[in-house]
């Protein structure tokens, strides 16, 4: 138990760190990204309230700069512009 209180922890500290849920599966050997955001949320709700809504903030803010960078990337399609959006709306609706 208090190995995967400590395995949730450190993953959400690499995406504190700025780790895609990708990398941190990668890095800590989830079975997929899917996985290391499951562990992302246990952490976070094991947090107190003042810490989880910083969190929640600071996720906020890096989805916004997610949409804005897709958003002007010319080198992207309208397809593509399109699936990405809707890949961070996902993501952003998971995290809450």
């Amino acid at each position: 138990m208090h190995d995967d209180l400590a395995r949730d922890e450190a993953a959400l500290q690499a995406r504190l760190s700025g780790r895609s849920f990708v990398a941190i599966a990668g890095d800590m050997g989830y079975p997929n990204a899917r996985a290391a955001l499951a562990a992302y949320r246990r952490a976070v709700l094991r947090k107190p309230i003042p810490e989880q809504k910083t969190i929640r903030a600071r996720e906020r803010k890096r989805f916004e700069a997610m949409r804005k960078a897709v958003r002007g990337n010319t080198a992207l399609t309208p397809a593509e512009v399109e699936q990405r959006m809707a890949h961070i709306e996902r993501l952003s609706a998971a995290l809450g």
